[in-house]
């Protein structure tokens, strides 16, 4: 979604857009969100992850893309949202950070 170095302003959307459910009856999808300090990584096992993030499908069909982007403050994240790209329809979106142990 980002790279070291790359400047978000506040209350920025960093979007990942052209997802598309497993079927056309999915209710939901969870992503990870991974973090890390290096400046280039190869595999996800050199990262931490941040928090999860959950998407809830509100309509059916075989033409869904969707997209989610997060936004973030001074120092935390400070929304997730997530929609149809084909009609615009915006879907419940939850982001959990990990807590620490």
């Amino acid at each position: 979604m980002a790279k070291r170095g790359d400047v978000v302003e506040f209350d920025e959307e960093i979007r990942v857009d052209n997802l598309c459910p497993v079927n056309e009856f999915q209710e939901s999808a969870t992503f990870y969100i991974h973090y890390t300090k290096d400046d280039e990584v190869e595999y996800c096992d050199k990262m931490e992850l941040l928090g999860t993030l959950k998407i809830y499908f509100t309509d059916r069909g075989p033409d869904r893309k969707g997209s989610f982007a997060l936004s973030f403050g001074q120092m935390e994240i400070l929304k997730a949202t997530a929609r149809n790209e084909t009609n615009g329809q915006n879907y419940l979106a939850t982001f959990e950070i990990k807590k620490e142990h």
